[in-house]
């Protein structure tokens, strides 16, 4: 039977890095910037909508805005 260490904060990574470091750098979990909401604003009459924040998201991901 192998010796297991309690308490080890490598033992569940298998790339050596504490688990509180890794964070997930996506670009689903970015903010979008001012720029694009207000561009997102001029463009539709109702701002808060799922259609606009769409928009918006991909022109970010495109870098115009």
């Amino acid at each position: 039977m192998a010796y297991v260490q309690k308490n080890n904060p490598f033992d569940s990574c298998c790339c050596g890095k504490r688990k509180s470091t890794m964070k997930m750098k996506t670009p689903m979990k970015r903010k979008l910037s001012a720029g694009c909401k207000a561009a997102a604003k001029r463009k539709f009459d109702v701002y808060p909508s799922a259609y606009a924040n769409m928009w918006a998201s991909k022109q970010q991901g495109k870098g115009k805005c």
